[in-house]
């Protein structure tokens, strides 16, 4: 394998830009808009309280030396309660929020019941 590697031009890897900044993921707002542009988000009312509530306000603390990188707008599963290993204690993703709500198809004036603990992120978008 290694003498393969250098068959392809190992010496060219040198010619790769030095990485400066890393590329970050964007905010919550922009994601929110860029579902509803790309078509996935297609509820108005959904798409108003998307923005008005971020996933990483209702997860937990990241450590530290994570830095700032918007995870809350990423496909990972965030978690909101101490135990991860305990069933639904990680917040899904926009998108897999944005289907299942949208599948719902709540109206104004419907009444809801989610079962789930006080605060979590997707009682507070209900």
């Amino acid at each position: 394998m290694e003498e393969d590697w250098r068959s392809f031009g190992a010496d060219r890897i040198n010619d790769l830009p030095i990485i400066e900044k890393w590329p970050r993921l964007s905010s919550h707002d922009r994601m929110v808009e860029m579902f509803s542009k790309m078509g996935v988000l297609q509820s108005g009312p959904l798409h108003d309280a998307l923005l008005r509530s971020s996933r990483g306000y209702h997860s937990l603390p990241l450590p530290s030396n994570i830095g700032d990188v918007n995870i809350e707008t990423s496909a990972l599963r965030m978690p909101w309660w101490i135990d991860v290993s305990v069933h639904q204690s990680l917040l899904p993703g926009l998108y897999e929020t944005i289907q299942v709500l949208q599948s719902l198809d709540i109206r104004q004036g419907d009444d809801v019941l989610i079962i789930g603990p006080r605060g979590n992120w997707w009682t507070e978008i209900a």
